[in-house]
């Protein structure tokens, strides 16, 4: 087996080597490369640290919840309804007819099972988010029509919010402060 060993150098900020100054790229055998990685010691701790080390359950949402809070989803939920609110309360009557009319306030448990469903298309990949539920029963994955309905999951990610828009944010990051 050959490779091909480039020996130039990167040209500054380009990633790209330096055409006139480097020797030109080499073809080399494997018993003529003379690489030899360099040995990092790891030293760290294995295993969780802080909060997840002194969890004792085996439970995946006991571990989620030392990420995404029942408190911090409440918040979300929050900010998710209201705004809706304002965002209904702008729209057009025509719109307000359409799927949008049939927004109802989402709860902590239907925030939760929206993530869930969000974290299972990570696993079950689709072309279309519309193809997690369809009505052929060929193509089906009969367990996202089961969980929560197709126009209610649609609704969900259409007012995902995080923050009260009226908040004065002075130029900084809504999402942050």
């Amino acid at each position: 087996m050959y490779c091909l060993l480039f020996t130039g150098r990167p040209q500054k900020g380009t990633g790209h080597a330096r055409p006139n100054s480097s020797p030109p790229p080499q073809w080399f055998g494997e018993d003529e490369i003379e690489f030899k990685p360099q040995d990092i010691p790891f030293t760290a701790a294995a295993g969780p640290l802080g909060a997840a080390a002194a969890l004792k359950s085996d439970k995946p949402e006991d571990f989620f919840q030392l990420f995404l809070s029942d408190d911090l989803l409440q918040h979300i939920a929050d900010q998710m309804n209201l705004y809706a609110e304002q965002y209904l309360q702008t729209v057009e009557s025509d719109q307000a007819s359409s799927r949008l009319g049939a927004w109802k306030p989402v709860t902590l448990e239907e925030l939760k099972t929206f993530l869930g469903l969000l974290f299972l298309m990570d696993v079950i990949v689709k072309p279309e988010l519309r193809l997690y539920w369809p009505t052929d029963e060929v193509i089906t994955t009969s367990y996202f029509g089961k969980t929560m309905a197709g126009n209610r999951f649609q609704l969900i990610l259409r007012f995902l919010h995080f923050r009260d828009n009226t908040e004065a944010t002075d130029g900084r990051d809504r999402l942050i402060d």
